[in-house]
């Protein structure tokens, strides 16, 4: 019998009463008995989150956390404009994540940053080559910063502080066709050792076939297993026509507060160093539906029998939401020299410990299924994981030019994502399992960036690029980065600066879900997904 909530006692029916039912029930299709032979405890041990599981998505998986722990190039209008270029020293606030040795050469200062960012996805439905756009745009603070130039008998010693976003997550990618190769319904299909058949009740060891269960995506049925037979049907008849639809939203940011400043060690060489606090708060929302439109499963397919009678027959439409929540905090320290070898050449070279982050994951599933006679049913699933992990050690160095009122600049920095590791994780296994991932699939990139700056007396026209590869051997994510931007000196105590910068990048979206123990179908849906985000900075400097 099939509890009618989610979380209800199951009674048991009579003997009669239960073959009542059964005669309800096409002969030709196997009979469905939903919580087989249920006893209330089984339920309440389910319900209370008693039975050992693996859960579907206990935190984001080795691709996600490189990804969230990566930076975009651009700290403010100036740097945005110059293609995030930054470690042989330039004199700005950009200088606390580039290579805080350049704040030697900014003085007194006080700076600020309005952002704007707006991400357009194309997104190819591979089954039917359907193209859907989606976009999606956000506006914020995106940097703050004060330095004092402090007064010294020789040399300088320039302190300060600052927040800086240094990277965005905002996009959305929408999709939709027609599929007749696969359903979401049979990824919730258990794995022969993912349940057991009891005389007390069905219990499962993974949340995606309890979820499915739950909501009728799958039903449990008596005939099959009284033969021998994999017991388990998806609601979905695989090979008929259904339309599918996502919508998938990202959202939330990585910032960072720095203390920092910089020294002259010797004539034309700065030495800096900076303490920083870094956050992110990140937010993944996925919907995905399906549609019977053809009408091809019907009431002689399919069907779930509740324990209150109630007889749910053929398949109409299911929703699928998944909610990921994740907030992270962390604490890193970088040190920098640069050098002006002579009034046209200065070098610059920086280190950056790794961040030692903790970690807080909030996952929420939700699975409602409509049926063609008797009504709809629903379910969930939420969780809560915690760990910490800890990011390479970042090694950079720069080289600059400055020939009367051009002045251009050159970066690159060395990050190793295979050291990359988990810790303190309350799930051995899983920990285990993501750090050999880091091992073997991730690899040592190199970072560039270069940008330019034409001065043309109070006004300065600027241009640049970044390239991030994709640090992992299973995915071709690399990502472009273009920039422009123009400064107004209005006099010697105030600037104003306008920076833009495009990131492409192409993706692969993958709507059905999976647990630890991978895919539970051989034909995974995936869609691609094309994205261009814009970033535009609005900033004014104040010189002290």
């Amino acid at each position: 019998m099939h509890a009618s909530a989610p979380g209800a006692s199951v009674s048991s029916f009579a003997e009669s009463f239960l073959q009542t039912s059964l005669q309800l029930l096409d002969t030709t299709m196997p009979m469905s008995i939903h919580f087989f032979r249920t006893a209330c405890l089984g339920v309440a041990l389910l319900t209370a989150g008693l039975v050992v599981s693996v859960p579907a998505a206990q935190s984001q998986t080795a691709e996600e956390i490189v990804r969230l722990s990566q930076r975009s190039p651009g700290i403010g209008a100036v740097n945005m404009g110059l293609g995030g270029v930054g470690i042989s020293g330039i004199g700005d606030h950009s200088a606390f994540v580039t290579n805080p040795a350049g704040l030697g050469w900014a003085g007194g200062m006080v700076a600020g940053d309005l952002q704007g960012t707006f991400a357009e996805t194309d997104a190819r439905f591979n089954p039917s080559g359907d193209i859907t756009e989606g976009t999606a745009s956000s506006a914020n603070i995106g940097n703050v910063a004060y330095l004092f130039d402090a007064p010294t008998r020789r040399g300088t010693l320039v302190i300060g502080g600052a927040i800086n976003q240094t990277n965005t997550f905002r996009r959305t990618t929408e999709f939709v066709g027609m599929n007749d190769q696969s359903t979401i319904t049979t990824s919730f299909l258990p794995f022969s050792d993912e349940f057991s058949v009891t005389d007390a009740a069905i219990d499962f060891f993974a949340d995606l076939p309890d979820l499915g269960f739950g909501a009728g995506a799958i039903e449990f049925f008596d005939d099959l297993f009284e033969d021998g037979e994999y017991p388990f049907l998806s609601a979905v008849v695989p090979g008929t026509n259904i339309e599918q639809s996502g919508r998938v939203v990202e959202e939330g940011s990585a910032r960072e507060f720095n203390l920092g400043g910089a020294w002259e060690a010797a004539p034309n060489v700065m030495v800096g160093l900076s303490a920083n606090i870094a956050w992110r708060n990140y937010r993944f929302e996925n919907r995905f539906q399906e549609f019977d439109v053809f009408g091809e499963n019907t009431v002689d397919d399919f069907n779930v029998l509740l324990d209150d009678g109630t007889l749910l027959e053929g398949f109409n439409d299911l929703t699928y939401d998944r909610i990921v929540e994740t907030s992270t905090i962390g604490i890193s320290g970088r040190a920098g020299v640069s050098a002006k070898l002579n009034p046209l050449v200065r070098l610059g070279a920086t280190v950056e410990t790794p961040t030692f982050i903790s970690v807080e994951d909030d996952f929420r599933q939700f699975l409602e299924v409509g049926f063609e006679r008797g009504g709809a049913l629903s379910d969930e699933i939420s969780s809560s994981f915690e760990y910490d992990y800890r990011t390479p050690w970042r090694f950079g160095v720069g080289a600059g030019l400055d020939i009367g009122n051009i002045r251009a600049h050159a970066d690159v920095e060395l990050v190793d994502w295979s050291q990359m590791r988990i810790t303190n994780s309350p799930d051995r296994g899983f920990e285990d399992s993501v750090n050999r991932r880091f091992r073997d699939d991730f690899n040592a990139v190199l970072n560039t960036r270069a940008g330019v700056e034409l001065r043309l007396a109070q006004l300065a026209l600027r241009g640049g690029a970044a390239f991030m590869p994709d640090p992992s051997d299973l995915t071709d994510h690399d990502r472009t980065f273009l920039s422009a931007g123009i400064g107004y000196k209005v006099s010697n105590q105030f600037a104003i600066d306008l920076g833009w910068m495009q990131e492409s990048f192409s993706d692969r979206l993958l709507p059905y879900p999976e647990d630890a123990q991978g895919p539970r179908q051989d034909d995974v849906l995936s869609v691609d997904e094309d994205l261009i985000r814009n970033r535009i900075s609005l900033g004014v400097r104040f010189f002290l």
